[in-house]
């Protein structure tokens, strides 16, 4: 009967042999049989008898499923007995199984603390730079050039990728797997440059520090993650479930937009 049923092919080909073989073990557990197991380490053997069924050369499948058939009653047996029906593979299935559950956990773990590092950045992390970015308007027009970028940090690594990846989750999501960065402990740093100060003197044309910048940082930890301007010393830790403020949002971009302005003052003026 299993043999008929994958010959007809009923089923999506994935589905196929799974569905023949519960047949087949219906029938002989209607007909006082135990149910005959394909192990993983016959499967090659099983298909190599499936595909002689296909051409009338039924022996080889008789044999492997009357084998197992056995089998499945020596254990019984065993079991009627009281005896122990361990086999020698059953260690490698736990090992298996162990590392499938766990490695699936893991899996799940990381995907859930991507999918709250990647809301905070183009939510909060996002508000903030969009924020430094407008109020400083005026100052840009003191420029010929602006620019905004977007680091990902891990250990001494840096990757550079455009800030308007930020702003779509797909894009985002994509650039942050591409850079193989750890998500329990890691850096993101949004840049704003200034470049080619409008007025600066002839004597200082080749002067680059008449280009100024300013680095804003948020920097994950296991169960929590800093804000920080460097240039300031300015540091503002949050848990992972918390947001900034309105206020706190406003005082940092008040305080990147000051020291913008004294940078202004100090190097260029």
């Amino acid at each position: 009967y299993q043999l008929s049923v994958e010959a007809l092919q009923f089923f999506l080909s994935r589905l196929n042999g799974r569905t023949s073989r519960l047949v087949m073990n219906l029938i002989l557990l209607q007909n006082g049989f135990p149910s005959v197991v394909i192990k993983k380490a016959e499967r090659n053997e099983y298909y190599a008898a499936l595909a002689q069924a296909d051409v009338n050369i039924y022996e080889p499948f008789i044999e492997l499923i009357a084998t197992n058939l056995i089998h499945s009653l020596e254990i019984y047996i065993k079991g009627a007995k009281g005896e122990d029906i361990a086999e020698p593979d059953d260690i490698d299935k736990e090992i298996e199984l162990f590392f499938i559950k766990n490695i699936n956990k893991v899996k799940e773990n990381r995907k859930e603390r991507h999918n709250i590092i990647s809301n905070i950045l183009r939510t909060s992390f996002l508000d903030i730079a969009n924020k430094i970015f407008d109020k400083s308007t005026k100052i840009r027009e003191l420029f010929n050039q602006n620019d905004q970028q977007i680091q990902l940090k891990e250990n001494t690594y840096i990757t550079s990728i455009p800030f308007s990846s930020l702003k779509s989750a797909t894009t985002f999501n994509s650039r942050f797997n591409e850079s193989n960065t750890s998500i329990e402990a890691f850096e993101v740093g949004y840049i704003f440059s200034l470049k080619q100060y409008k007025y600066r003197k002839k004597e200082d044309i080749n002067n680059t520090r008449k280009d100024l910048f300013i680095k804003l940082l948020i920097h994950f930890d296991s169960d929590s993650y800093f804000i920080s301007i460097p240039s300031i010393n300015y540091v503002i830790t949050y848990s992972m479930d918390e947001t900034p403020s309105v206020d706190q949002t406003n005082e940092i971009v008040k305080l990147a937009i000051k020291k913008l302005l004294t940078d202004i003052e100090n190097i260029l003026l």
